[in-house]
């Protein structure tokens, strides 16, 4: 079966995280009746403490998702203090955070997919991979024209 690797945030939200979220998450569900699920939480997911984290990670793969490895190992680092990220961290340094997932997530998955397009991730995760990918855009992205949003991020990422 194909994997696909997931990229995204919100699926280990301890809140609800709106309508988008709901989607992304029912979409998801219904995609491992299809692929095999391995789940990569996006640099954005650092911002809820590692308890919650390894919480909403337990749930998931009793659910039937993989989480990647290297995730708990992150979380390991993070909590004694190898590893400082926190939202003003996440926010100022996100390439910096982006690059460290890479180093410890794994790419054993044929292709990418966002749900939810909220991160620049999957470009980073396609990349370095050298992995296809595709995300859902649910709402124009900080610009009237979608399109031109996404042909702007695709030269910037130079992809």
């Amino acid at each position: 079966m194909v994997k696909l690797g997931i990229v995204y945030s919100n699926l280990l939200s301890p809140h609800f995280a709106g309508g988008g979220s709901l989607h992304a998450y029912e979409v998801v569900m219904r995609l491992r009746k299809f692929f095999d699920i391995v789940y990569y939480p996006s640099s954005l997911s650092f911002k809820w403490s590692t308890d919650i984290l390894t919480q909403k990670a337990n749930e998931l793969e009793r659910q039937g998702i993989i989480i990647v490895d290297g995730f708990y190992s992150i979380l390991d680092d993070i909590s004694k203090n190898k590893l400082l990220i926190n939202k003003i961290k996440i926010i100022l340094n996100e390439k910096k955070i982006i690059n460290k997932l890479i180093e410890k997530y794994s790419s054993d998955v044929d292709i990418f997919y966002e749900p939810d397009h909220t991160s620049p991730d999957i470009f980073y995760f396609g990349k370095a991979f050298n992995k296809k990918f595709g995300f859902t855009i649910h709402e124009p992205l900080f610009y009237a024209d979608s399109f031109r949003y996404l042909r702007r991020l695709l030269k910037f990422y130079k992809i």
